[in-house]
């Protein structure tokens, strides 16, 4: 499942794509790296607990 985290237009944008086995690939833009780290830590969350985050968009 593609997930999209962004928290406003301003903020920046992650997705995560999952890799064969138990991979995923984090792809995140940002302003500022305070910005770019906040995206990182909530994308490397919802890989550990993937039913505990709510993704602002989900692909199938």
């Amino acid at each position: 499942m593609l997930r999209i985290f962004d928290l406003t237009p301003d903020d920046g944008h992650a997705l995560l794509a999952p890799l064969a086995g138990p991979a995923t690939l984090v792809t995140a833009a940002a302003p500022d790296g305070h910005r770019l780290r906040r995206l990182l830590n909530t994308a490397q969350a919802a890989t550990r607990h993937p039913a505990s985050t709510s993704p602002t968009h989900s692909e199938p």
